[in-house]
């Protein structure tokens, strides 16, 4: 069974497009017979990508820090608390055969950029087999940074953009998404 750990925005006030995209995916991977994990909150991305999986009959798991259990999701097929953010980062990362960004703010950005160093890392010790980062681009949400690494990180010769492309795959929609797991096989 594979595992896919999503990391996104917690806030329940982010536009309606990106918890629906949440939501869809949560069913998607439901639907597979793949297991979820994420922060295990109940607002934002994490609470509609847990209520899409359940819906959907699939398992998720939560792990949250655990100064914020009094807002964890209901019907988490399991949780776990942490006490320190960058414990359940890590801790959600291993338990990910695929980790899927959606929308999100600075956290979200870090756990992007923990994980993209990690798998440059990997690549540079010779790895072939990197399941990629994917980021869910709803509503063009990362286009931004996606410019940045261009115009600059690549193109200032900061980093290769084969490196980058071969750990970093960008979905417009959740369907894509599920289509690059699929791929990756």
């Amino acid at each position: 069974m594979k595992s896919i750990t999503i990391f996104g925005s917690s806030s329940e006030l982010i536009p309606e497009i990106y918890k629906q995209a949440a939501h869809q995916l949560g069913v998607l991977i439901a639907n597979e017979g793949w297991q979820q994990y994420n922060g295990g909150g109940d607002s934002g991305i994490m609470g509609h990508a847990t209520r899409g999986g359940l819906y959907g009959g699939g398992k998720v798991h939560g792990i949250i820090i655990e100064v914020y259990r009094q807002f964890q999701a209901a019907g988490l097929t399991s949780c776990v608390s942490v006490d320190k953010f960058h414990e359940r980062k890590q801790r959600l990362i291993d338990a990910g055969d695929v980790i899927v960004a959606l929308p999100g703010g600075v956290g979200t950005l870090n756990e992007i950029f923990h994980v993209l160093d990690d798998h440059l890392a990997d690549l540079h010790r010779g790895k072939t087999n990197i399941s990629p980062l994917i980021l869910l681009n709803s509503n063009g949400f990362y286009n931004g940074i996606l410019d940045w690494m261009q115009e600059k990180v690549i193109n200032e010769n900061f980093l290769k953009k084969e490196s980058l492309y071969q750990v970093l795959k960008v979905a417009k929609t959740a369907e894509d998404v599920l289509q690059m797991i699929h791929d990756f096989k």
